[in-house]
């Protein structure tokens, strides 16, 4: 039984359905007193997600394109229901609880605004001018739902720090409707593995099943069971970690008496979790959208950097106040790389100096870093692209995929580097490079091979990685290392130049990727902020 030291009953929050509701209803000898539950379910992930960047439908919107009366009583509570988001923005939760089944299950469609959403089509009003307003997106993939999962989870704990998560298995065993989505089996083992203090209560074997509600979803159909076979899914949980991560959540319960291992991260991931959920700063930044320098171009250039930073940045002008949205930016401060060994000797106590013996190992195998002309080297950036399928950031972007041709081919001509002619819009790539002696990039001739890039954009006061990337067959010889603190150092060297008024370098977010991205983020020196902008 979890006991908190005051005896009250525990929070918990339930991004979930039936398995999250009878998983807890059917069990109530776990708590010393019936827990506060808030509920949200019938919704996947991504409409969260959707909602925490101001983008979800009304109760009125989903009246307004159905036949609500005619459904049965469940139905409209269900369907009205998925524009609930409370659990977004309750704070003082002690627990998380997830299932998969709104995931595995919903067809989603999409309005002019980006709200995603789910409809009955015998109910629909009028389908003809429906599939004419609203594009079909389809039901979720494996993929995108761990992603969501794991952002959702990171935005959850920036209100509830270090909440544990219980992570549980709908079982469609007894509805074929869903047999062909049997791959979401795994879906809380898969973010299990990419989140600390998540716990995934297993998959029970359909011999194993209790039923209960027979017919309630067709003849000889359920999604209902017993309360023992969600108690042993609990159990699962309780025993890979859980028990002492709510112990510790409740400020010192009593546990039962069974032991509890470790959550399987590797330490310094941990530390650096840890870390990080403590009170990243809050700053301000200036997309300096009328400066002096500015040209015909750059009015177009600040819109993009609204559009591609709306996940990270709270914009002022849309009154957002400042708080995380679906990821939190992680920063290097430019005051801090003023004197750059001075900064290079400091994040040497981040990872034991790991960084550092890969830069020198680069170094020493001949490696060297400069600003290069794009187009120049799109079959050396294409190579990279392809060279791993899986990298630290998750699987490969349909992007970097394209092939030679689709990227603008191979050059015909020897391209020079272009500087900026905006100091405060601009965009450029740095190169590492090795020497290469009648390497050729189409029909020219460099004399040396491209093997990791980075793509710079500053807008203002920050200057964003848009894309970092290296060769897999040159990886482990610390080129992407290498790059990065040639890059940090042309900063700090420029501060009277293109680097001018520049505050903030940034290396997308704490969430997006798996640990050892986040690992290698904060070894380089990045860390979480909090982050309004302005574009004036």
């Amino acid at each position: 039984m979890f006991v908190k030291p005051d005896g009250s009953p525990l929070k918990i929050l339930v991004r979930g359905d039936c398995t999250c509701r009878r998983s807890l209803a059917l069990n109530p000898d776990l708590f010393n007193a019936k827990p506060v539950v808030v509920q949200n379910g019938k919704s996947p992930m991504v409409l969260f997600l959707d909602a925490l960047d101001g983008r979800t439908v009304t109760k009125e919107f989903l009246q307004s394109i159905s036949m609500v009366d005619t459904m049965q009583a469940t139905l409209q509570r269900y369907y009205i229901g998925q524009a609930d988001r409370e659990v977004v923005d309750e704070t003082g939760a002690d627990l998380l609880m997830l299932d998969s089944y709104a995931d595995m299950n919903f067809e989603l469609w999409e309005d002019e605004a980006g709200a995603k959403f789910w409809i009955h089509p015998a109910h629909l009003l009028d389908r003809d001018s429906f599939v004419k307003r609203y594009r079909k997106l389809g039901r979720r993939t494996l993929e995108q739902s761990v992603n969501e999962a794991v952002e959702l989870i990171g935005r959850i704990r920036h209100n509830n720090p270090g909440v544990p998560v219980l992570f549980l298995n709908q079982q469609t065993d007894y509805y074929p409707k869903l047999d062909n989505r049997l791959e979401y089996y795994d879906f809380g083992r898969l973010v299990a593995e990419r989140v600390d203090s998540v716990y995934w209560g297993g998959v029970e074997p359909k011999e194993a099943l209790e039923l209960a509600d027979i017919g309630s979803c067709g003849p000889g159909n359920t999604l209902h069971f017993q309360g023992s076979t969600y108690r042993r899914m609990i159990d699962r949980a309780l025993n890979a970690g859980l028990r002492d991560a709510l112990a510790r959540a409740t400020q010192g319960g009593q546990q039962p008496a069974a032991a509890a291992s470790a959550s399987a991260i590797e330490p310094e991931v941990a530390a650096a979790s840890t870390s990080d959920e403590a009170s990243p700063a809050r700053v301000t930044i200036n997309f300096a959208r009328n400066s002096r320098t500015c040209g015909a171009t750059c009015a177009t250039f600040v819109d993009q950097s609204n559009k591609g930073l709306a996940n990270y940045f709270c914009f002022v002008e849309e009154g957002s106040e400042v708080a995380p949205k679906r990821f939190t930016p992680m920063l290097i401060p430019v005051d801090e790389i003023a004197d750059f060994e001075a900064w290079e000797a400091h994040i040497k106590t981040f990872g034991k100096g790991a960084r550092l013996r890969q830069k020198k190992k680069a170094l020493a195998q001949g490696y060297y870093v400069k600003p290069f002309a794009w187009r120049l080297f799109i079959p050396d950036i294409h190579a990279a692209n392809v060279s791993k399928e899986v990298r630290s950031g998750g699987a490969i972007r349909a992007n970097l995929m394209r092939s030679i041709d689709e990227m603008g081919g191979a050059p015909d001509r020897r391209h020079e580097v272009a500087l900026p002619k905006c100091r405060n819009h601009w965009a450029m790539t740095f190169g590492v490079f090795q020497s290469e002696p009648g390497h050729v990039q189409g029909e020219v001739q460099v004399d040396e091979r491209l093997v990791g890039y980075i793509s710079l954009r500053r807008t203002g006061e920050v200057a964003v990685y848009s894309q970092i990337l290296g060769h897999g067959d040159h990886l482990d010889h610390g080129v992407l290392t290498l790059l990065h603190h040639e890059v940090i150092r042309w900063i700090s060297e420029q501060r009277n130049g293109f680097a001018q008024g520049l505050k903030y370098v940034m290396y997308g977010g704490k969430e997006n990727g798996t640990p050892e991205l986040l690992r290698f983020k904060r070894q380089a020196g990045f860390r979480p902020h909090y982050v309004s902008a302005t574009a004036s």
